[in-house]
């Protein structure tokens, strides 16, 4: 019969050949339990590796648009510049534009306009439209005799 075993636990006598059997029976346990311990623990490295992944690529998003923002700002902020220095360049160039029609008509008429206008400039204004009145009426008569001409 071989040897005989006694159990403490439950007062029980097993043989080596039970033994053996419990032995086998508890081994394929424990190989199943490990299998599945590890297929979980593949489960968590692969849902692990998912999530690192997916918060890599959202990363990698909001850098993207942080970068994007800025850049689009940056270009903003320099348009805004030209924009100003093209301003500043058109005022520049009403403002003497503006000066030299008040020279030209300084020039033509004698006649500052910026100036407050008292009684001497108002007689030089009165002047010159009298001449000018007479110089169209003078026109007029030499327009007149030219179709007169013309005409015959």
């Amino acid at each position: 019969m071989g040897n005989v075993f006694w159990d403490v636990r439950n007062g029980r006598t097993w043989s080596a050949t039970d033994l053996a059997t419990q032995k086998a029976t508890l081994t394929k346990q424990l190989e199943v339990q490990d299998e599945a311990r590890q297929r979980e623990k593949r489960a968590i490295r692969a849902k692990a590796r998912q999530m690192y992944e997916e918060e890599k690529a959202l990363q990698a998003q909001h850098e993207q648009a942080s970068a994007s923002k800025k850049r689009q700002q940056q270009v903003l902020k320099t348009q805004q510049k030209q924009q100003a220095s093209m301003q500043k360049k058109i005022d520049a160039l009403r403002q003497r534009r503006q000066l030299l029609k008040e020279q030209e008509v300084l020039r033509t008429t004698g006649i500052d306009w910026r100036a407050p206008m008292d009684a001497s400039k108002t007689n030089v204004l009165l002047q010159f439209v009298d001449d000018e009145i007479a110089k169209r009426k003078e026109l007029a008569a030499a327009h007149t005799r030219h179709l007169a001409i013309v005409a015959a």
